[in-house]
């Protein structure tokens, strides 16, 4: 294992060559073993730059060779780099690579600074919420999401972020990145002096900060609520960060310009039951629940209203999961989705709204042994709906069953197979649409086919409730908090 009175730090920096330098510095603690923590510590904010080690290893060695000296250079590096005359060359070749860099990079560089020391920031994650803030906009034939993945690139080509993460599984290569530990310095000094970001953490100041467009909240954050209100000017926040525990007063009713809110918190709820996540216009929810790496596992009643486009992967391990509403979700794949909810085998309500799928040609095929808990499902306003058939085998539980729809698209042979429905009790159609009387003519005498004796009714259709334990707007751009 080497000598342990020695730490060796190796570091790999990609440079615009693409091409990979090795940078090794040993450091001989032979006679202070009091300080080889303190120096891994340091080394690793150095990060293999040549002039860091050389740098600070020579202020060093001029230093008290006391754990309690090294760690305040260590906690106080910032300053340090600033007010050390000895450290400014460091800060100035940092500084310059910063200044070297074009308008548009310098902005998300300092957006970085959101984020904690040592954080891996998902690649997707960065570049949608630079897209949704606005650092990057279509261009001729790339679009912004394009674009902001070039910005990433670039980044990294110029050592100004680093990869973390490499996968073949990953189409792109790259999937994370982190900034070195002094260049974030240099990103949060940057931030501070033009009040792009302010950080509430436990050795924060209480003094009121003014308007400061990104406010991120740290995990050893314990302030109150008075304390939250009165430190920045709520009004002007473009995003909230929520690295910690949820609490109900970080959301305001004075965030008028809130684009962005980031909670990490939805992973760590482990014992949250009902979720309802819910956004208004572009891009909606589309890539932003791909982050829930580990959702709750106890929850038993979501709601997705929003842009989706695809399902999360992760859904698939709702076991739990009883009631699903999807509402304005614009699904592509209609059968793999409708296969995905037929295996989640506790769930008893379906309710899909207007525009859960894309397409003007939407059929739905429910196959032998799916959705075999469901009681429940509701079609209500879905364009382009052409057909509803059941398989025998599917549904075997199925009570109720509402349709809400156009009469235009309510023709005969909308509906087939209800008499392999064995439980079915009810089929509600809404009372506010004239239905063509072919077509209810032919519905009644699908029904009548059904062993059961299902009855056909009338009901008033209302919107799904939006009051729930917990609603999260996510990566997206919100015009108001009553999304």
């Amino acid at each position: 294992m080497g000598n342990v009175n020695a730490i060796s730090v190796t570091v790999h920096a990609h440079r615009q060559s693409q091409t990979q330098t090795v940078f090794k510095e040993t450091i001989d603690l032979n006679k202070h073993p009091e300080l080889i923590e303190e120096a891994r510590l340091i080394l690793k904010k150095c990060n293999g730059l040549p002039l860091a080690i050389a740098t600070i290893g020579g202020f060093l060695a001029n230093q008290p060779k006391t754990a309690m000296e090294w760690r305040k250079l260590n906690e106080h590096i910032s300053a340090e780099l600033e007010m050390n005359p000895e450290l400014e060359a460091i800060r100035s070749i940092l500084s310059k690579s910063y200044d070297g860099l074009p308008y548009h990079l310098k902005s998300c560089f300092l957006y970085l600074s959101i984020f904690p020391e040592d954080y891996k920031v998902s690649r997707r994650r960065l570049t949608r919420r630079w897209t949704v803030e606005g650092y990057s906009r279509n261009i001729r034939e790339k679009s912004a999401d394009e674009i902001a993945d070039t910005y990433f690139m670039e980044l990294i080509d110029r050592s100004m972020i680093l990869q973390s993460q490499q996968s073949a599984r990953s189409r792109k290569g790259i999937d994370s990145c982190q900034v070195h530990d002094l260049m974030r310095e240099i990103s949060i000094s940057k931030s501070t002096e033009e009040s792009l970001v302010f950080t509430l953490e436990e050795c924060c100041t209480s003094n009121t900060q003014g308007t400061v467009r990104h406010l991120s909240v740290s995990r050893n954050w314990k302030g109150d609520e008075s304390e939250f209100v009165s430190v920045v000017d709520l009004s002007r926040i473009r995003s909230l960060t929520v690295f910690g525990n949820w609490r109900p007063f970080f959301i305001s009713d004075k965030m008028w310009v809130l684009r962005v809110l980031d909670c990490e918190v939805l992973a760590e709820l482990s014992n949250l039951e009902s979720l309802l996540v819910q956004s208004n216009g572009e891009p909606g929810l589309q890539d932003c629940l791909d982050g829930l790496s580990s959702p709750p596992k106890k929850l038993q009643s979501l709601k997705l209203y929003g842009n989706l486009v695809k399902l999360p992967e992760w859904i698939n391990g709702f076991h739990n999961l009883v009631k699903l509403t999807l509402r304005n979700s614009m699904i592509l794949e209609l059968d793999a989705t409708i296969q995905v909810f037929g295996k989640l085998r506790n769930l008893a309500s379906l309710r899909l709204w207007a525009k859960s799928f894309q397409g003007n040609d939407i059929r739905f095929n429910f196959y032998p042994e799916t959705f075999l808990s469901l009681t429940v499902l509701e079609l209500n306003s879905i364009d382009g709906l052409k057909s509803v058939k059941f398989e025998e085998g599917a549904m075997l539980k199925l009570e109720l069953l509402d349709y809400c729809g156009s009469s235009e698209e309510s023709n005969t042979g909308l509906f087939s197979g209800l008499r392999f429905i064995p439980k079915l009790k009810v089929f509600r159609l809404d009372s506010k649409t004239d239905y063509k009387d072919d077509f209810m003519v032919y519905l009644q005498a699908q029904l009548a086919k059904n062993p059961n004796g299902p009855v056909l009714r009338r009901y008033e259709p209302t919107r799904p409730c939006t009051g729930n334990l917990l609603k999260v707007i996510p990566l997206i751009p919100v015009p108001s908090l009553c999304v």
